[in-house]
């Protein structure tokens, strides 16, 4: 393959959306859905399953050598076509681990400390997905996401942030040639922390000491999280979108999903933000919902996504036992937030109607 094919999406401009679950969720309706609602969760997985966004560090492959062994590749396929993938379009890296996660977790572009590290690390994913992509016979680029990682103690915030840069800067050139375009993900400081790219304006710092010359040739972009954008900016969907519109032409991805939602004494749905709770959840049942639809359609309409026409439902279905912990929706409220979005993107008499889009979730909603 030359450099040409890979720069830009090409012809997947011309396609319907590829709307992505995660590897998460895929896996949860599969084990959990066999024990707890196996005939819906059986039907929902076949449904959505073909369209994967892979969490890499769910892969347990961190310790091998840095090269990239053929049995790891065929591991990687093995899984892909179990989900019954040809099309790859996205996957996910690792970011700093928190407590009780493995150690596979760790992968934080943002720490001075292990800088090295991150950059093997990269390199490693970067490779891999550029022998999937010659395994798969896959000619457009492949969307590779990130978190910037975050500041960490004892060390001053502008390091932390030049690490991130260097890092990322030092394998532009591995994702030039495995045909990966890195995506750099808005994220959100949880109390006590301070994650780096949170408000869309440090984001655009961060990319812009990359190198803009990276994201016109089609190997750097950004990936919008409309719940950590949220949470963020504390709800104030004025604020957000001003911040947003500078930045807008370089998203290549999106994920859909929204915080953790409530409902007061008067039984009005609204958010806690200051709590910031970002569980995953289905965008049915959340507070400003024609706001945020509204939104999806703008960062959609007028940004390279409508050109890359990939978009991941990082939305995660969790049974009332394990929502405390892991957070997500209903069963029904993940499938009908699923088939919304599907048909917001890829039904031409519907396309960005909001209301419309509207009265289908509540008809959904209704059945139940």
């Amino acid at each position: 393959m030359n450099e040409t094919q890979f720069l830009s999406p090409g012809n997947l401009a011309q396609e319907p959306y590829k709307i992505c679950i995660t590897s998460f969720l895929a896996r949860f309706l599969r084990v959990v859905g066999f024990f707890v609602d196996h005939k819906k969760a059986v039907g929902l997985s076949r449904l959505m399953e073909k369209n994967v966004e892979i969490f890499l560090p769910f892969f347990n492959w961190f310790n091998i050598k840095s090269e990239i062994r053929q049995e790891v590749v065929n591991e990687f396929k093995k899984t892909l076509e179990g989900y019954g993938m040809t099309d790859l379009r996205s996957f996910h890296g690792g970011y700093a681990g928190q407590g009780f996660l493995l150690s596979r977790f760790f992968m934080n572009p943002g720490d001075p400390r292990i800088l090295k590290q991150n950059i093997r690390n990269m390199q490693r994913e970067i490779n891999l997905l550029g022998e999937l992509r010659k395994v798969f016979k896959i000619e457009h680029p492949i969307i590779y996401v990130l978190h910037c990682g975050r500041r960490e103690k004892g060390i001053g915030r502008e390091e932390s942030i030049q690490a991130t840069v260097s890092s990322i800067k030092s394998v532009m050139g591995d994702a030039l040639t495995a045909g990966v375009c890195i995506s750099l993900e808005n994220t959100y400081s949880h109390p006590g922390e301070e994650e780096i790219g949170t408000f869309f304006g440090s984001l655009k710092d961060v990319l812009s000491q990359i190198g803009v010359e990276w994201i016109e040739r089609g190997v750097l972009g950004c990936t919008l999280d409309p719940a950590h954008a949220l949470l963020t900016y504390s709800g104030n969907y004025d604020a957000l979108e001003k911040d947003l519109a500078e930045l807008l032409p370089w998203f290549v991805h999106i994920h859909v999903n929204h915080p953790r939602t409530a409902r007061n004494k008067t039984g009005e749905l609204f958010s806690e933000w200051s709590l910031g709770d970002d569980n995953h959840n289905a965008p049915v049942k959340i507070p400003n919902r024609t706001r945020y639809w509204s939104l999806l359609g703008k960062v959609i309409a007028n940004s390279k996504i409508s050109s890359w026409r990939t978009i991941t439902y990082e939305v995660n279905w969790a049974v009332p036992i394990l929502r405390a912990i892991f957070g997500g929706s209903p069963l029904n409220e993940v499938r009908v937030g699923w088939e919304a979005l599907e048909r917001f993107c890829n039904h031409p008499t519907e396309r960005f109607d909001v209301p419309a889009i509207e009265r289908y979730i509540d008809a959904e909603l209704g059945k139940n």
